[in-house]
């Protein structure tokens, strides 16, 4: 496999840098691989590599978005989970929240979050 690496400093909007940063902090911490895939991957190679126009409607779905959530949601700090507040579907939020709700899982910050952010 040929590794292959383009710079896209300054390239990428701010929303989509900020949330590949949190999705990459979350990953080290939690010691797994994290992959840029699927549509997102392909408009940043069409582009700013090759400077060809594309419309992607929906970037953010193309990052397991529900694993995201559930990872900032649950380990991350009061700072990321501002960030995805600002960046993710309030909607999808809460789903990843009521799933952990009817499981039982991680009572006092489910009920953080569904105080602070979902009231």
């Amino acid at each position: 496999m040929k590794n292959s690496v383009f710079d896209v400093t300054g390239k990428i909007d701010t929303n989509s840098v900020n949330l590949l940063k949190l999705v990459s902090e979350i990953s080290e911490e939690s010691g797994n691989n994290f992959f840029i895939i699927g549509a997102f991957a392909k408009e940043i190679l069409l582009n700013i590599y090759f400077r060809l126009i594309t419309l992607v409607l929906q970037k953010i779905l193309d990052i397991c978005e529900e694993v995201v959530i559930e990872q900032v949601l649950f380990n991350g700090e009061i700072e990321d989970i501002d960030i995805l507040f600002e960046n993710c579907d309030k909607e999808r939020i809460e789903k990843v929240v009521i799933r952990y709700e009817k499981e039982g899982k991680r009572e006092k910050r489910t009920n953080f979050i569904r105080m602070i952010y979902l009231s």
